[in-house]
């Protein structure tokens, strides 16, 4: 289906959509705009089944993570499906690191800087996530650790929560605000077995 839409010059406020018509040269006093296709609705965004506060998180920068009005927690799930813990309150990565590898704000944000320079991957994320496991909770992960042994500057490039979380290969389940622990079923399952 051909059409135009038309606005007339007289009121601007108000628009048509009507078959094409020829006859309607340039010098009338109807406005034409040619539709070569029919118009498609667009596509629901990506994480459109996903919670509000999911969605949220996933297009913010990572940076504003420890500036949030309340501190908050990302519950993450690696491609093996173990849990891994972002969080900006320290009550959460006290508890949290007990059980899971567990990350801070600051740590995502270098975890940031390390993906907009092209220096994150999944194998990167599994060794810090290791070197979690082994030093306990008392190991960070740094800028400088992140990008690793390069020499130079390295400036923030304004990446999402979501797209540093692809880098990685991780996916974010939940989020939790304040002291809240974010605790899918799943999720759930593994914190009465770590308590046992």
């Amino acid at each position: 289906m051909r059409g135009h839409m038309t606005k007339s010059k007289r009121s601007h406020s108000q628009y048509t959509f009507s078959e094409f018509d020829p006859s309607v040269g340039e010098k009338s006093e109807t406005q034409h705009i040619g539709a070569s296709e029919p118009v498609k609705p667009s596509s629901p965004p990506a994480h459109a089944d996903e919670p509000l506060a999911v969605r949220e998180v996933l297009g913010l920068c990572p940076r504003l993570l420890a500036g949030l009005p309340l501190p908050c927690s990302l519950l993450c799930a690696r491609a093996d499906g173990a849990h891994v813990v972002i969080t900006s309150s320290s009550a959460v990565y006290a508890t949290a690191s007990r059980s899971w590898p567990t990350f801070t704000a600051a740590e995502l944000a270098a975890m940031a800087l390390a993906a907009e320079h092209e220096r994150a991957s999944p194998a990167a994320f599994d060794t810090w996530c290791a070197r979690k496991a082994d030093a306990g909770s008392s190991w960070r992960l740094t800028s400088d650790v992140a990008i690793g042994a390069v020499a130079g500057r390295f400036e923030p490039r304004g990446y999402t929560i979501d797209r540093v979380l692809r880098a990685y290969g991780l996916e974010l389940r939940a989020v939790g605000l304040d002291t809240e622990l974010p605790l899918p079923a799943t999720f759930a399952d593994e914190v009465s077995h770590a308590a046992e």
